[in-house]
């Protein structure tokens, strides 16, 4: 794979819909131990949260980008790209966040160390203590947890982290995604592997609150959507080897 460069600049990418209690408290736990930019995708939130998102770019110096309509993550995260891209050529990557409080500073600090190491891997911040991993996580990690290792030889201990370092070479290929909601992340993982981009992951502290209530993952139609993934990239695959 072609050297690259060390990144000069970061950007920690957070998209957010109807943010919880939480999100505050992050953006400023982040920005007090962290330098990066910070980029948040409004993602259709409702009216009243804006008072909120301006406080956010005052005080912490973030920028905003804003869907009108909620489109889903994925949709998010190909806006943010699109943006850092075309507005940041300096930044080797992206780290990106949930914004329900599930991540704390230090270990996108860790990410960014990381990164800055290996700047052409992608890296996935792992949960490796699932005991208190709500059912619905559980669930949707084993079930994609399987099928990579079954149709794509591959093991990725979490593939439902939000915490992840997606180098530039990924952010180009990934912004032509199919994909808008939370199968977006899974394709991610799955065109990396494709592309022969190496899979880092390491441990990480994730908290739950309340459950991890203010998730908007729904098992049943997210899984769904999950399942979509595997369907198209291996239509694609039957596609190609009837070509060749």
């Amino acid at each position: 794979m072609e050297t690259m460069k060390k990144p000069s600049v970061i950007p920690v990418v957070i998209p957010v819909y109807n943010p919880p209690g939480e999100f505050e408290p992050f953006v400023d736990s982040l920005r007090k131990n962290h330098t990066a930019p910070i980029v948040i995708v409004n993602d259709g939130s409702h009216p009243s949260f804006n008072p909120l998102f301006r406080r956010l770019v005052r005080s912490y110096e973030a920028s905003l980008l804003v869907h009108t309509k909620n489109k889903g993550k994925g949709a998010a995260l190909k806006t943010a790209m699109q943006h850092i891209l075309r507005t940041m050529p300096e930044a080797g990557g992206i780290i990106t966040a949930d914004a329900d409080g599930q991540h704390v500073a230090h270990d996108i600090l860790i990410c960014d160390a990381l990164a800055r190491k290996s700047a052409t891997a992608f890296l996935i911040g792992t949960r490796v203590t699932r005991s208190n991993m709500p059912l619905k996580s559980r669930t949707g990690n084993a079930l994609t947890r399987g099928f990579l290792r079954l149709l794509h030889g591959t093991h990725v201990g979490d593939t439902q982290s939000g915490l992840r370092y997606i180098p530039a070479g990924l952010m180009e290929q990934c912004v032509g995604s199919v994909f808008d909601k939370y199968d977006f992340e899974l394709d991610m993982i799955v065109q990396a592997i494709n592309a022969g981009i190496p899979i880092v992951e390491f441990p990480i502290e994730t908290i739950y609150l309340n459950k991890n209530r203010a998730s908007h993952y729904k098992i049943l139609k997210d899984s769904w959507y999950v399942a979509r993934v595997f369907v198209h990239h291996l239509g694609r695959r039957l596609r190609t080897s009837r070509v060749r």
